[in-house]
């Protein structure tokens, strides 16, 4: 075989070689992603968490934009004797059973109603950027309120990132689920899902004066 011939077939073996890899690496494209995605309408956003009395914990970071800072609250149950305590507030006692159940019960059956169509440069505009110190800087906006639920063996059973209301229609709200990039519209009731201290306390402590409160 001449040099010609084998310089020939040298490139047309490097052209099917080329071809071959781009099919098996190319990615997924949108329209694939969008109709795997699509099967999420009208179905849970977390499947497998149905029992709200499976939480043993329930944690609700924020970003303070000015102060550029976290703010976290946490309410924890303790294994062996089943009080509650607000572990952000040096473990003060809660009156946690009902505050949780409804906490929890925001998230159980929670279904997706949309998916918005957007890219992860478009998480600000819908306040669902995760409050991660490391990725925020003073003046940051569009940061969203992060709530996670625990079971008794510290096992994430349910994560979400809140962000804005939508335009128009005041019972739904943007989220998205904590290092995935869709966005999903909700109906969802956010109520319960609080960090006022008051919300978390048996009642008879709310006839302390605020100066108390405060110091606890």
């Amino acid at each position: 075989m001449n040099e010609a011939k084998k310089t020939g077939l040298f490139w047309v073996v490097a052209a099917v070689v080329l071809v071959a890899t781009t099919i098996v690496t190319w990615p997924k494209s949108a329209v694939d992603d969008s109709e795997t995605l699509g099967t999420l309408i009208n179905e849970p956003l977390f499947s497998t968490f149905k029992d709200p009395l499976s939480v043993a914990s329930m944690k609700i970071v924020t970003f303070d934009e000015e102060q550029g800072k976290l703010a976290n609250f946490e309410v924890s149950k303790d294994p062996e004797t089943g009080d509650w305590t607000i572990i952000t507030r040096k473990g003060y006692p809660a009156d946690a059973v009902e505050q949780m159940k409804n906490a929890a019960n925001a998230l159980v059956d929670l279904k997706v109603l949309d998916i918005v169509p957007c890219t992860r440069e478009d998480h600000d505009d819908l306040g669902v950027v995760e409050p991660k110190m490391e990725d925020l800087s003073v003046g940051d906006e569009g940061v969203g309120r992060l709530v996670t639920f625990r079971d008794a063996s510290k096992n994430i059973v349910a994560s979400l990132i809140i962000g804005d209301r939508v335009k128009d229609n005041e019972e739904q709200l943007y989220v998205r689920i904590p290092g995935q990039d869709p966005v999903y519209v909700v109906a969802l009731d956010d109520a319960p899902l609080t960090t006022k201290f008051q919300d978390w306390i048996e009642d008879d402590l709310l006839k302390l004066s605020s100066i108390d409160i405060d110091q606890m």
